[in-house]
């Protein structure tokens, strides 16, 4: 489970035995990342700045809408009886 690291992901997750990384981002999440790396859960806290995500097709459409021309006026019964 990656996440900013506030206690309440960090407690949920484990509480499920999840692996956790914690990509912390602001105020006690350094310390709850550390905490997840002392006691063996998790690796060490990871910056943001650290990941990358490279597009491997800069002509992929990052628009995930399913539907991209939906109905204006759609039928609130499509199925009448």
């Amino acid at each position: 489970m990656v996440h900013h690291g506030g206690a309440g992901t960090i407690a949920a997750g484990l509480q499920l035995g999840l692996p956790t990384m914690v990509v912390p981002f602001f105020g006690d999440q350094h310390l709850w990342g550390a905490q997840v790396a002392r006691l063996g859960v998790g690796p060490p806290p990871v910056l943001m700045a650290s990941l990358s995500n490279p597009d491997p097709n800069p002509n992929h459409n990052h628009n995930h809408n399913p539907n991209p021309n939906p109905d204006p006026n759609p039928d609130p019964n499509p199925n009448p009886p």
